[in-house]
């Protein structure tokens, strides 16, 4: 890390023009399991952000059969980094770090703030 050049994040451009932003659309990942734990597959959509409780059941639902088999979903959820710009010369992803990772309910829309748009495409 000390061959990192981080210099540009405490440029005053950079605090001024890096404001989080709303994200228009979110990148849905769904992981097949099979009973063994292995990773069959995975399938990757892209959303509107908001996304209701009924649609996030008709996509579940729709994911359930693959390729002739039958699965259940076991978990939901989240990557979202939130952070501020004045918070990224400190933001650091440690190993084993689950900053930003989070588990959701199918019970309830799902709606993230906004973040910096560099993260955007990170935000699952």
């Amino acid at each position: 890390m000390d061959d990192l050049d981080t210099s540009w994040i405490e440029t005053a451009e950079f605090q001024d023009n890096y404001e989080r932003e709303l994200m228009k659309e979110i990148v849905l990942i769904f992981v097949y399991v099979d009973g063994n734990g292995l990773i069959e597959g995975a399938i990757k959509k892209v959303e509107p952000l908001d996304i209701s409780k009924d649609r996030l059941l008709q996509l579940i639902q729709g994911g359930k059969q693959r390729l002739g088999k039958k699965y259940k979903m076991c978990e939901l959820l989240s990557f979202h980094v939130p952070l501020v710009p004045s918070e990224l010369k400190e933001f650091v992803v440690l190993p084993g770090s689950d900053l930003g990772l989070k588990s959701l309910s199918i019970f309830d829309d799902i709606s993230l703030e906004p973040s910096i748009f560099i993260f955007h495409d990170v935000n699952t």
